[in-house]
């Protein structure tokens, strides 16, 4: 659930984030792109923020 006062980090491929930046994004919300093609591994994600919950979400 998205709460706009809620931190929220978006982790995609760099593809994925230029796309995400041509929409409207709230402002609590970023989006980081990292460089890996198709598939990120829990390694990339970790290694952007160190976090203590990750929800993974896959999809086209």
């Amino acid at each position: 659930m998205y709460h706009e006062e809620v931190p929220v980090l978006i982790v995609t491929t760099t593809q994925g984030a230029t796309r995400l930046h041509e929409q409207s994004i709230p402002p609590a919300v970023q989006v980081t792109g990292v460089l890996q093609t198709d598939l990120l591994s829990a390694q990339a994600v970790c290694a952007v923020r160190s976090c203590q919950i990750i929800l993974v979400e896959g999809g086209p």
